[in-house]
């Protein structure tokens, strides 16, 4: 499991932003902002649940036009907070924060919903919600917040987790510094673990370990190298008419292992598009240096295809080898202004 999710986050990596740029920020409204915890490592905020429920039905309909019926998201708010449904304000921002606590201490991830109200939300009505042990509300204006931390206290100005998020119906941030920071003496568990299982042979005693020490030491110098360098991760989605606009954001420290360093001038890429020929549908400018990103997880990538190609016929597998040689003697090209066009 634990080699699945590694090989999704270097996938992760490779393909989200390193920075973000768009036209304006998600507006947080200020009571919402009053009520934000100040430890949370995980933020979900949208501009409105009837927004929510009308883009996610028009998402799936792009993706799949037979679907039918599709997530009922205002049904799901109702079955699991019929109390708090019924005074919730369906056209106004709401917001989901996570903070994690130390995994070590056995305590459930401290989860707070900070909801809009309407104006049937009264004294009494707030007196009558009926909450789960422990749980915490508090309300701001015409904002509520539910957490089920009993020691929730908000924050004393607005959470950097929340400042300049992108725009969009719904916008997430996940504080990856500290989350992971939180989450290492489990990483490092999981790859002990790893390494001691290896080292036990099978029943019959030939068996060769499903990982091998090398295999082990190149996922923990893979892992250090993620953990030391990210900060923080955005998503958001907007929907446009029929277009879905999809952003991902990852930002890290700077000079740390995955930090991509100084990178090529796209206006060089925007100046070599003059010498395509003419005619072309799409026309393609890049100036992304991403190489020393690739050297983090290139030790446990080549290793990984090594025990691919250990699978395939000796024919197919030497034919792939000589592929891959080629392609990895030519990523530095990639790394330089480029311009492309194709023609349909």
């Amino acid at each position: 499991m634990l080699k699945r999710v590694c090989l999704f986050v270097v996938m992760l990596m490779m393909l989200a932003s390193v920075a973000w740029s768009a036209d304006g920020t998600f507006e947080v409204p200020v009571d919402m902002q009053k009520l934000m915890p100040a430890d949370a490592v995980i933020l979900a905020v949208t501009t409105s649940v009837n927004e929510l429920d009308r883009h996610w039905r028009q998402i799936e309909e792009m993706l799949d036009e037979d679907s039918g019926g599709g997530t009922d998201i205002l049904g799901g708010i109702a079955e699991y907070m019929p109390q708090a449904a019924a005074y919730l304000d369906l056209d106004r921002p709401l917001a989901l924060m996570v903070g994690m606590p130390d995994p070590m201490s056995g305590q459930e991830p401290a989860v707070t919903l900070i909801l809009p109200v309407n104006d049937a939300f009264d004294d009494e009505a707030m007196q009558a919600l009926e909450l789960d042990d422990g749980a915490v509300t508090l309300r701001e204006g015409d904002y509520l917040a539910l957490s089920m931390d009993p020691a929730f206290q908000p924050a004393a100005s607005l959470p950097a987790l929340a400042r300049d998020l992108a725009p969009g119906f719904m916008s997430c941030r996940v504080d990856l510094d500290t989350l992971l920071e939180t989450l290492r003496p489990l990483v490092d568990m999981g790859v002990a673990a790893m390494a001691a299982r290896s080292a036990v042979p099978d029943s019959s005693g030939t068996a060769a370990p499903a990982t091998d020490a090398e295999e082990i030491a190149t996922l923990q110098e893979m892992m250090n190298a993620i953990m030391d360098s990210a900060r923080r991760f955005d998503l958001a989605m907007s929907v446009e008419g029929e277009e879905l606009t999809l952003f991902t954001g990852f930002a890290v420290h700077p000079g740390s292992p995955l930090d991509s360093g100084p990178q090529p001038s796209f206006e060089d890429a925007l100046q070599l598009t003059r010498l395509l020929p003419p005619g072309g549908d799409i026309i393609q400018a890049m100036a992304l240096d991403q190489t020393r990103q690739f050297e983090v997880f290139k030790p446990y990538y080549l290793l990984s295809l090594e025990q691919g190609l250990g699978e395939m016929e000796a024919a197919q597998a030497e034919a792939y080898r000589a592929w891959l040689e080629t392609y990895l003697s030519s990523i530095d090209l990639f790394a330089r202004p480029l311009a492309a066009t194709v023609a349909m």
